[in-house]
């Protein structure tokens, strides 16, 4: 017999933190349009950390009861990314407790196993929920912020169907078939949903400027709490250097979109924080980059272009000690001298030019100077980064993506290193 009362549970369970929430100062101030806009923007960020993660586990599973409960609902984790984009796209400290504990929670969501994934559907409780009452949340937010409320995305994404929505989602919550286990895990992800966004909004306001810093998931919602620079020039040298490596290789638009440009720009923010570190300390963790990019499908050569980016506008902007160039530029100087083991830069510019040239003649789809990055890979995998061939090959290499000429073409460029190797 199918467990009744679940939605009353959760109700009665969350109700204390439910009032908790909207007595906080964070929740007077938004509601009264008074909330500063580093508030406003560490929330948002808060949130885009937390429906990462929850979209990430709803991408990976395979129980039809949360697909149902989300199917045809707007894409949220969209909506958010939008208005940090559109409103936030400037901004960069952010309230580091508030980040924290968003952190925390995507990271137990993200490790939920197969049998503890319905703890998602009290996440997912929570965060739809929240958009009863978003109309009016929609305005407040607009204007502390000065901008047109048709400007915020996420905030009152149903418009007037929001009612029918909620109800729609709370009415199949419902029905649908649980074990009191499966309930428990529920009401549990509903409360521990509530707890963080309590934990979220009283360190948000009131802050004070300590409370402030430059936070790896403020970047990358993606990418925990890694370090990263604390400094604006600092941040700005990561932020241009990335974009620069990115722009340089097409490859990595068409392969990695959105997700693998906020990648670059916080791998880039946590390469620059490497600079005040011994040399040895640095060639250990550029080293360790290395390996885990080249077998992912970024080559090396893409990390050594990142890095003379980082280290030229180092120099143009910052005031290091030589000793602190001299040992950062070593190790990038390493990286190219290990691709250029069994060729000059001539030899290889000569091979990659000649081979970019025929593969710009294939018919079908295309992307622009693909030879480096097939040639940095073969490399890579000479020299000890096992995988790091097949991870460029099974993309350049798809049948259903390249033109059968374009495959023979790279299989002859590897066969050429083969025979230069040899």
């Amino acid at each position: 017999m199918k467990p009744t009362g679940l939605l009353q549970q959760i109700r009665e369970r969350t109700r204390e933190s439910h009032a908790r929430l909207e007595a906080l100062p964070f929740h007077r101030a938004l509601l009264d349009s008074t909330l500063d806009r580093v508030s406003i923007h560490s929330y948002f960020r808060s949130l885009a950390i937390i429906l990462t993660a929850l979209q990430s586990k709803l991408t990976e599973t395979q129980d039809s009861r949360l697909s149902a409960l989300v199917e045809g609902r707007a894409h949220m984790l969209e909506l958010i990314n939008k208005d940090l984009e559109l409103i936030f796209s400037n901004d960069r400290q952010v309230v580091t407790a508030a980040i924290d504990a968003a952190v925390e929670m995507a990271h137990s969501i993200r490790k939920l196993n197969r049998a503890e994934e319905l703890f998602i559907a009290g996440v997912l409780y929570v965060t739809e929920g929240s958009q009863n009452g978003a109309s009016l949340l929609k305005s407040a937010i607009a204007k502390s912020l000065s901008v047109s409320p048709d400007q915020v995305s996420y905030f009152g994404a149903y418009g007037t169907n929001t009612r029918e929505v909620w109800s729609k989602f709370t009415t199949l919550l419902d029905s649908l078939e649980f074990s009191s286990t499966e309930e428990n895990l529920i009401i549990d992800g509903a409360v521990q949903t509530f707890a963080m966004f309590e934990r979220v909004m009283a360190t948000l306001h009131p802050h004070r400027p300590r409370d402030l810093s430059f936070h790896a998931s403020s970047i990358n919602p993606e990418a925990g709490s890694h370090a990263v620079p604390q400094t604006a020039t600092e941040i700005e040298i990561a932020f241009e250097a990335g974009k620069k490596a990115w722009t340089g290789f097409p490859y990595l638009e068409e392969r990695f979109k959105d997700r693998g440009k906020r990648f670059t720009a916080s791998d880039s923010c946590w390469l620059v924080s490497l600079f005040p570190l011994e040399e040895t300390a640095i060639r250990k963790n550029i080293f360790w980059l290395r390996g885990v990019l080249s077998a992912r499908g970024l080559p090396s050569i893409i990390l050594e272009t990142h890095l003379k980016e980082i280290v030229s506008l180092a120099r143009a902007r910052l005031s290091y000690s030589p000793e602190t160039y001299l040992g950062y530029s070593n190790v990038v100087n390493e990286l190219r001298m290990n691709r250029l083991q069994s060729l000059s830069e001539d030899q290889w510019n000569t091979m990659a030019n000649d081979y970019d040239r025929q593969f710009s003649e294939c018919d079908g789809y295309k992307v622009t100077r693909p030879s480096s990055l097939v040639m940095s890979a073969w490399f890579d995998e000479m020299s000890g980064i096992r995988g790091a061939n097949l991870a460029i090959e099974n993309w350049f290499g798809d049948p259903s993506r390249f033109s059968a000429r374009w495959i023979a073409l790279m299989q002859n460029l590897k066969k050429a290193l083969d025979n230069r190797h040899d």
